[in-house]
């Protein structure tokens, strides 16, 4: 293959699932209280196993920081929030940075030996939704769009709950 027929990586580096419309929140706002621990569940007609996962929030000098533990790996880092304007979407968004995605493929659905599959950079930060004392993300893409966030974790979708 000649130098000029040689793919380019395309850039990516934040999470290409944060949604638009959403502006970002400051610890003076009146936040919900997101601060605590909260385990992996399974949520009816899931039938996969649930996820080693446990995410506690805290704050430390006035500032959200995470710890995000799943089987042999402790990641941590700073939250980031976000709330709507728009109250059909979640009440508020939390990004956990600095945590490198898995895989990520992009767009698949138009790959073919004419159309051959893009490189991207690993989207970095997991961006979840946050109502009623529970977070939850997609850990997983589609058909169409071939992703994984943590490699650790067989579930589609992750809801996890705040302990007690």
């Amino acid at each position: 293959m000649g130098a000029s027929a040689q793919k380019q990586p395309a850039k990516q580096s934040k999470s290409p699932l944060r949604p638009s419309g959403v502006k970002k929140m400051g610890v003076k706002q009146t936040l919900p209280a997101i601060e605590g621990t909260y385990k992996a569940i399974v949520v009816p007609g899931d039938e996969s196993q649930p996820c080693k996962l446990t995410v506690v929030i805290y704050k430390k000098n006035n500032k959200y920081r995470y710890i995000l533990t799943t089987p042999g790996k402790v990641r941590r880092g700073a939250v980031t929030l976000f709330k709507s304007d728009d109250p059909k979407q979640f009440t508020c968004m939390i990004t956990l940075e600095g945590i490198q995605w898995a895989s990520y493929e992009g767009d698949i659905s138009k790959v073919d030996d004419e159309h051959p599959a893009k490189e991207y950079e690993l989207p970095v930060d997991i961006t979840m939704g946050f109502i009623n004392n529970e977070l939850a993300f997609q850990n997983d893409g589609n058909a169409m769009n071939s992703y994984t966030v943590l490699a650790e974790c067989d579930q589609k979708f992750v809801h996890l709950v705040k302990q007690k």
